[in-house]
């Protein structure tokens, strides 16, 4: 994402890992400084057989919580969690997070088919003063406006139902009313 806002303007300056950089070969940005952070060199992969179906009753349940990951939770400065669930899955995501008294941060929202709105979500960031970063900016860029089944479906457009993204590349925003109920939001 960084990458994206820089190159759109969003941010004057982004941090990413070079391979993200290079992923996404904006003729708009460059990599000034190498920070020599990171170096993640974990990857997991698993057969499609092996998966097994999100629950969501579980997703947010801290008490779920592998040892590694309460870990990891409970001594962080800051929380980021993604929410793609609807309101009242999302509410209990948050509520658990909550326990453990740190700034909430989401990294990843909207999923329009799943119900996961700005209209829907955005109100309970502002309530619960989470900070929120959606993925996806303009259509076509990194096809973020195509939904998770566009990985066994394939579309020949764009689908009705954008995913993520939120303009063409003309400008032309997916919904007009979004992006008034969006300067409504943030302006107030």
């Amino acid at each position: 994402d960084a990458c994206t806002f820089v190159a759109f303007g969003a941010a004057q300056i982004g941090i990413a890992g070079e391979d993200v950089i290079k992923e996404f070969d904006y003729s708009e940005i460059y990599a000034p400084l190498d920070l020599n952070i990171g170096h993640c060199r974990l990857s997991v992969a698993a057969l499609k057989t092996l998966l097994r179906k999100e629950d969501p009753e579980t997703w947010s349940n801290i008490d779920s919580l592998s040892a590694i990951d309460r870990f990891a939770v409970s001594n962080s400065d800051v929380i980021s969690f993604h929410a793609y669930g609807n309101l009242e899955e999302t509410r209990k995501k948050i509520e658990d997070l909550e326990q453990f008294n740190r700034p909430l941060l989401c990294t990843e929202y909207l999923a329009r088919g799943e119900q996961n709105t700005f209209q829907i979500m955005l109100p309970l960031f502002k309530e619960k003063e989470i900070a929120a970063v959606n993925w996806g900016f303009v259509a076509r860029k990194t096809n973020t406006a195509f939904p998770w089944s566009s990985w066994q479906v394939e579309f020949d457009s764009l689908p009705k139902i954008w995913h993520h993204d939120i303009y063409l590349p003309d400008k032309t925003p997916f919904d007009q009313a979004e992006i008034d109920f969006l300067k409504k939001i943030l302006l107030k």
